[in-house]
């Protein structure tokens, strides 16, 4: 798979998405002059509490889990029974709308002051309280080294990987890439070479999975490889762009020559060969190159796209190959319908995948399409 048949358009653009924040309703008129009745005062302190039990955002977070919740259990794939569900789901939507109500708040949208990438999470499962679940991964490497991450190699250690590459406890599942000023630059996925396993195939070595020692690697960038070893990010770009500026795909050897940019904008995929999959809430909108029901899984690329609102905000690999790693998923053939369209049915015929969804935000919940 060449360079021009995948590019994506590779536009870059700055804008902003919207962010849900809080704003007063107008006060009214004929309650400024008249005083405070003695139940303002149960309500104010209600209100004291809920608010501290279920801060703005949190609210969206636990709306979204609660619909995600009922879905999940009208599936059959949650381990405890609807009614269950729906209790929790009623308890914490309650808890919402009470603070909302009491307090006099609305929703309302607005361009966020934060970058459009103001995070990086890994792993999407459906109990969000596993660890693994929405992790938060260092994006400085001194996080990185306060979180038990430790370098793996320099910036010019590998010849066309680009980056100071930092591993934790030696799970090659999850690499972050840092450009030279410390600032986080990329994420790879790393596959163990075995003569027992048949991955990845033979013409997708060296483009995408690059061949280095006993291991083959899947990267992405989000700045432009050229630069994360030479003159790399500021401080000040960093507070600007967040996690990146651009999202880079690795398709050879070398990244600064090897690489597409994936659109930011979802309309810009109509004049590609990205395939549009399912929507799914707290991933986004699936994309998938060039997927067809009878394609041979040798051309199945694996990296998988997310746009939410019309933005991308998210993206994942997947792999046709057993991995161990906590940070993967293990998606059974049974659900791969809910994210691909059409299904490839050689895809069917594995005997594992494993995927990795990769969010460029801090709230993968609010993700809904």
């Amino acid at each position: 798979m060449s360079r021009s048949q995948i590019q994506g358009g590779g536009q870059r653009d700055a804008k902003g998405i919207d962010g849900l924040v809080l704003s007063r309703r107008p006060p009214r008129p004929d309650l400024e002059e008249s005083p405070r009745p003695q139940g303002d005062k149960r309500r104010f302190l209600i209100n004291q509490l809920v608010s501290r039990i279920t801060p703005p955002r949190m609210k969206m977070r636990l709306l979204a889990f609660a619909i995600i919740s009922i879905a999940i259990a009208k599936s059959g794939a949650f381990m405890f029974s609807e009614e269950v569900v729906k209790m929790r789901c009623f308890i914490i939507i309650t808890l919402c709308f009470i603070n909302t109500f009491i307090s006099g708040y609305v929703v309302d949208w607005y361009p966020s002051d934060e970058p459009e990438w103001n995070d990086l999470r890994v792993k999407w499962d459906v109990n969000i309280f596993n660890p693994y679940t929405f992790a938060k991964m260092p994006r400085t490497t001194s996080d990185a080294v306060s979180a038990g991450f430790k370098m793996v190699s320099d910036c010019g250690a590998i010849p066309g990987i680009y980056g100071k590459r930092y591993v934790q406890g030696g799970d090659y599942s999850l690499i972050l890439l840092y450009g030279i000023h410390g600032y986080i630059a990329g994420i790879q996925i790393g596959v163990t070479k075995n003569a027992t396993v048949e991955f990845p195939p033979n013409k997708q070595i060296n483009h995408p999975f690059v061949s280095v020692d006993n291991m083959y690697y899947l990267t992405a960038y989000f700045t432009n490889p050229a630069t994360i070893c030479t003159t790399g990010r500021t401080a000040e770009k960093f507070a600007s762009d967040g996690t990146g500026d651009s999202l880079f795909i690795q398709n050879g050897t070398d990244a600064a020559k090897n690489s597409f940019v994936v659109p930011k904008e979802e309309t810009y995929l109509d004049s590609t060969k990205w395939t549009k999959g399912h929507c799914f809430v707290s991933m986004g909108e699936h994309y998938w190159y060039n997927v067809t029901s009878d394609m041979n899984c040798d051309d199945f690329f694996p990296v998988f796209l997310l746009y939410n609102k019309g933005r991308l905000n998210a993206f994942g690999w997947a792999l046709g190959t057993p991995m161990t790693s906590n940070r993967t998923e293990h998606p059974p053939s049974s659900v791969i319908k809910e994210f691909i369209n059409p299904v490839p049915q050689c895809l069917l015929n594995k005997a594992q995948l494993s995927t990795m969804h990769i969010y460029l935000t801090s709230t993968p919940l609010e993700n809904l399409c």
